[in-house]
């Protein structure tokens, strides 16, 4: 091979290794071998504030300038350290490269010799990349596998490993608080789930706002929380609990009812197992829950119905007056007191999941399309699921969930047939009929009393139990029972 080829291909390899090195995410310094720079890639260019044709045969100490991240010290590179004893060093991840302009970074960096075929050694290579993004990315998968989501508290993971840490015999006494959020489902049934998470976020808040220092709040479930607290007798944990409840009491909001469940058990020898003592605490919740919760229900589904009146003023009197005529159906058909008062109850909250509707489509002034349609008819199960979480509520619930199937099983939810429909929810359905092609609604035409009457008369058989339709138009309406020759 002649010198003039050899010199091209030398140039031509010179320039693939440039552009290889440029291309590297990493940024990459050369120096000659008395630590000079030669050669800077972008990425270095970049971390260190320079363009390689200032940098140029400087000395790297005066470009790569690096301090110690724990003592802020100058660190010089081992440039000579490395070029006499043809060895590698990594660097400590806690150093940190200041730049040009002073901008700091953490890095992490490798320095090698540069060495011949023969051994000989013609310079220095410094690989580094910035580590503070790996840290911030390393930081949020930490705080994720430890920590909950919503709350931001701990989650299971982090509390029972902490429990292990915890359980010692320096700690004792260790309290352990369960807390439950009570009417959850409630919420997310009535107001969606972004109004349950709110709530949870709520209670969540009040917990780490009475919780020490060295307390470990963590959300283990959907609405439940655990605190642990180390050297912490019964008597504290009762103040500690007492001042929770207090600021729980005073929380006020006007789409939830913001209560929660408090139970503890303290560990007061080696011998008890944590387990034991959770299981003990758990149940104490539990106990205060069942004498809250009917309480607390009841409270929320009349927070839910103001709500509802609230947001749509016609949805009180229209609900008044189904109750209204369902009852005097009731006395018509011979219901005892107690089964009156259950028939009118449901006539009266047989709307209840339209809470949970877009407002905008009960306030417009046009038919209602397919998809609106589809919206208003999920109301009867939503109602369902509101007023069945509480037990006096249980039997009504049933007759909201059918008060719009119809007698031919062309009604919804569950397009129910005949006798498979509950009698209470057949004389809801025409009471609601009746109210609303009597009333003033922006999407149902207006019809007088008569005229509504002989709709009834005429659905009767078809979408109204015939027998109670005839009971309503003569003896509630007052009005003839015509039929056709």
């Amino acid at each position: 091979m002649d010198d003039k080829t050899q010199k091209f291909e030398q140039v031509q390899n010179e320039s693939f290794l440039d552009s290889t090195l440029m291309s590297v995410i990493d940024g990459v310094i050369c120096t000659d071998e008395t630590g000079c720079i030669t050669f800077m890639n972008n990425t270095a260019e970049k971390m260190t504030g320079w363009l390689q044709d200032e940098a140029k045969h400087k000395p790297i100490d005066d470009v790569f300038c690096m301090i110690d991240g724990n003592t802020r010290e100058r660190y010089k590179t081992l440039v000579h350290d490395i070029l006499i004893n043809n060895c590698e060093i990594e660097i400590d991840k806690h150093n940190i490269l200041i730049s040009k302009d002073g901008s700091e970074c953490l890095i992490e960096e490798c320095s090698s010799p540069i060495t011949l075929e023969d051994g000989g050694i013609v310079g220095l290579v410094i690989v580094f990349r910035n580590y503070s993004e790996k840290m911030r990315r390393d930081g949020v998968i930490k705080f994720l596998s430890y920590n909950d989501q919503l709350t931001g508290l701990y989650n299971r993971r982090f509390y029972e490993e902490e429990l292990k840490r915890l359980d010692t015999i320096r700690n004792l006494p260790i309290s352990l608080v369960m807390a439950d959020v009570n009417g959850l489902k409630l919420t997310n049934d009535a107001f969606g789930h972004i109004a349950g998470d709110n709530l949870l976020k709520k209670i969540a808040g009040i917990l780490k706002r009475e919780c020490r220092a060295d307390d470990i709040l963590a959300r283990i479930g959907g609405d439940e929380f655990v605190i642990l607290l180390p050297q912490t007798d019964s008597i504290q944990v009762q103040r500690i609990i007492g001042r929770i409840a207090d600021r729980i009491k005073a929380e006020k909001s006007d789409r939830n009812i913001v209560s929660a469940a408090i139970g503890y058990s303290v560990k007061q020898s080696v011998m008890e197992s944590m387990h034991d003592v959770f299981m003990k605490a758990e149940d104490d919740m539990y106990r205060h829950k069942l004498s809250e919760s009917e309480r607390i229900k009841r409270d929320t589904i009349a927070l839910i119905l103001k709500s509802l009146y609230t947001r749509n003023s016609l949805e009180k009197k229209h609900a008044n007056r189904v109750g209204l005529l369902s009852k005097e159906m009731a006395y018509e058909l011979h219901y005892d007191k107690e089964e009156v008062k259950q028939i009118w109850t449901a006539g009266i909250l047989h709307d209840i999941g339209n809470v949970a509707i877009d407002d905008g489509i009960f306030q417009k002034n046009r038919e209602l399309d397919a998809s609106e349609w589809h919206e208003i008819m999920k109301h009867p199960e939503i109602g369902y699921h509101i007023l069945s979480t509480a037990k006096e509520f249980s039997e009504v619930a049933v007759y909201v969930l059918q008060h719009q199937e119809k007698w031919d099983g062309t009604g919804y939810p569950k397009s129910l047939k005949g006798d498979e429909i509950s009698v209470p929810a057949r004389i809801i359905s025409i009471a609601d009929a009746y109210v609303s092609m009597t009333s003033q609604r922006p999407y149902v035409k207006t019809c007088s009393p008569d005229q509504a009457a002989e709709e009834i008369r005429k659905k009767a058989g078809v979408q109204f139990d015939p027998a109670i339709a005839r009971v309503f138009v003569e003896k509630i309406l007052g009005k003839e029972w015509k039929t056709t020759a």
